[in-house]
C-alpha cells in the first residue's frame, strides 16, 4: 500500500453504532500519539488526514470501521465519476468498480453509472487487485479506493460459544475490541491493561491479539481457570497474567495501570451473592481510581438504570466522564458505555 501524506482518507462507520465507531477511530489514532487533521463527518463517513503509520495501526486494530479507503474526490454527477475513473486507471490495471447508494440516494443514477462503466470494460466488484467505490449520498458522490474492508469472519473463531471454556452472557469479540480501543492506549508505548472482572477472558484475549499485556482477575475460581484455558487456546498465555481477586479489594499498587477495560457483572446469576450492584460498582470504581495512572482512561459498561449512581461514584473518586454511549443489547437491557479519565 503506497500512500501520500497529502492524501485524504475516508472511513465508513458501523451505522448501527456510529457514535461508538467514530470514537474508536479517533481513540486509536490519538492513543497512538498521532493527529487527525482536516476531518469532516458526512453521515456514516469520516474524511480526514493523518500519517501512514496511523492508518496501518487502524487497519490492525479497528473492529467497527466497516471500510477504509483513500479518497479520490467528491463530485456531484456521474459524468465526473466516469472521468475520474478513466483518468486514474486504465482497463488493464485490475480495477473493479462498486456502486453504493445510502438510504436510496442516487439509486437510479448509480445504475446508469454502472452501465456506462461496464460499457468501457470495467469489471464488477470481485476478482480484482484494486477496488474503487462510488457512494451516492445527500446529493454528492464519494469516490475512493478501498484499502480495508472489515471481515466479521475473522472474529468467528473467538465468538463466546466457540471458545474452549464458555460462559453465557460473555461479551462478543467485536465489542470487546471496541472497548479496548476506546481506552486510547498504545501498542508502541507498550501500555498495560487491567480487567478486574475478567470472566473467561474475552476482553483480555482481544487485547493480547492487538499486542497489549493484560492483568486479568476475577473473584470466581471457575472463571480464573476458564481464562487460563482460553488464553492458552489463543496462544495468549504469555501476555495475560490471571489471578483470583475481588475487584472491590484491589491487589495492585497505586497508579501503575495504563488503562482499565472491563464489563462488570450485572445479571442475577453473575453479581456475587454477598454484594449489591451499588456496592459492587462503588468498590470497583474506588479501587480503579487507586490503580489507574493520572490522566489515563477506564472503559466499562453498566445497565442504564445504574447510570446516575455510577456517575456520582465516578465524580467522588477523581474521574471525569469523557464519553458515554447508549448500547441496546436487547429489549430488556440497555447499557451505558463509559469512557472516563482519571484526574
Amino acid at each position: 500500500m503506497s500512500m501520500n501524506k497529502n492524501r485524504y482518507f475516508i472511513a465508513r462507520l458501523a451505522g448501527d453504532i456510529a457514535s461508538l465507531s467514530y470514537s474508536e477511530l479517533i481513540s486509536i489514532i490519538s492513543g497512538e500519539g498521532y493527529e487527525i487533521t482536516d476531518s469532516i463527518r458526512i453521515d456514516e463517513f469520516v474524511i480526514f488526514r493523518t500519517m501512514e503509520k496511523a492508518i496501518n495501526i487502524l487497519i490492525k486494530r479497528a473492529s467497527t470501521i466497516v471500510e477504509l479507503g483513500i479518497l479520490i474526490d467528491i463530485v456531484s454527477d456521474i459524468d465526473e465519476v466516469l472521468k475520474l475513473v478513466l483518468e486514474y486507471y486504465d482497463k488493464g490495471s485490475g480495477v473493479c468498480i462498486d456502486i453504493d447508494s445510502i438510504r436510496g440516494f442516487g439509486k437510479e443514477e448509480g445504475l446508469l453509472l454502472y452501465r456506462k462503466l461496464v460499457e468501457r470494460g470495467f469489471t464488477r466488484y470481485r476478482n480484482c487487485t484494486r477496488k474503487i467505490r462510488a457512494v451516492f449520498l445527500l446529493g454528492m458522490i464519494l469516490v475512493y479506493e478501498i484499502i480495508l474492508r472489515r471481515r466479521i469472519a475473522l472474529y468467528s473463531d473467538r465468538e463466546p460459544h466457540k471458545r474452549p471454556y464458555y460462559r453465557p452472557g460473555t461479551m462478543k469479540p467485536v465489542l470487546a475490541r471496541l472497548l479496548i480501543n476506546l481506552a486510547k492506549i498504545s501498542t508502541e508505548r507498550h501500555d498495560t491493561i487491567l480487567d478486574p472482572f475478567c470472566g473467561v477472558g474475552g476482553i483480555a484475549i482481544e487485547a493480547c491479539l492487538m499486542g497489549f499485556r493484560v492483568y486479568c482477575s476475577d473473584i470466581d475460581m471457575r472463571m480464573v481457570l476458564g481464562s487460563k484455558i482460553n488464553s492458552i487456546s489463543y496462544k495468549c498465555d504469555n501476555m495475560i497474567d490471571i489471578i483470583l481477586s475481588d475487584a472491590t479489594l484491589s491487589p495492585y499498587r497505586y497508579n501503575v495501570i495504563n488503562a482499565i477495560v472491563t464489563d462488570p457483572p450485572y445479571g442475577i446469576q453473575t453479581v456475587p451473592r454477598s454484594q449489591s450492584m451499588e456496592n459492587l460498582l462503588k468498590g470497583f470504581i474506588r479501587n480503579a481510581s487507586d490503580a489507574l495512572k493520572s490522566g489515563r482512561f477506564m472503559v466499562f459498561a453498566v445497565p442504564l438504570q445504574y447510570a446516575d449512581y455510577t456517575e456520582e461514584v465516578l465524580y467522588d473518586n477523581s474521574f471525569n466522564i469523557a464519553e458515554k454511549h447508549l448500547n441496546k443489547v436487547h429489549s430488556s437491557l440497555t447499557r451505558v458505555i463509559y469512557v472516563v479519565q482519571r484526574k
